[in-house]
């Protein structure tokens, strides 16, 4: 019989599963917002922007390995590319694929709701922090042997954002 601790962890969990990728983020930025605030006044804009990027990747990183984890034939690029939907959810991003294969994977943002989402919180200046750094290093926890270029981004100004995953030539 299950206890009401895992009760409440179940259906946390089920609810966490639920949310989008884009309330998960606007609920982390409520957080880390005023604590953002609080060290960039004691420590300095590029430091309070480090400490925000460490922790950042180094949760990325974990999220892909967790994600990759639940991949019950191991993670690659088609699972990769299966999973894209968590992201959109919520309307979050408007894309055009360009290529899509066991090797490649490139796709265009159109419209991305993650910078308007930041521009309106008032935290432009780590949007890209809080999201686009993400990128890489889901990725490496995901499967490291897909690598990911990207030289454009919305939250950096650009009028589109510009993925290009592909798989690494093995040795």
């Amino acid at each position: 019989m299950a206890t009401s601790a895992e009760n409440l962890s179940v259906s946390v969990q089920d609810q966490d599963d639920q949310l989008g990728i884009l309330q998960r983020r606007r609920i982390e930025a409520n957080i880390i917002s005023p604590i953002y605030q609080i060290m960039k006044r004691e420590l300095g804009q590029e430091r309070a922007s480090d400490i925000i990027r460490e922790a950042i990747t180094e949760d990325a990183h974990k999220a892909g390995a967790r994600f990759a984890a639940s991949e019950p034939n191991g993670a690659n690029l088609l699972t990769f590319i299966a999973i894209q939907d968590l992201w959109k959810k919520d309307d979050a991003l408007v894309t055009d694929v360009i290529e899509e294969s066991e090797e490649v994977y490139t796709y265009e943002v159109k419209r991305c709701a993650y910078a308007e989402m930041y521009q309106e919180m008032g935290l432009a200046e780590i949007g890209n922090l809080l999201s686009c750094t993400r990128d890489f290093e889901f990725i490496v926890g995901y499967d490291p042997t897909i690598e990911i270029t990207r030289t454009k981004t919305i939250m950096g100004g650009d009028s589109h954002c510009d993925f290009h995953y592909v798989r690494k030539a093995q040795a």
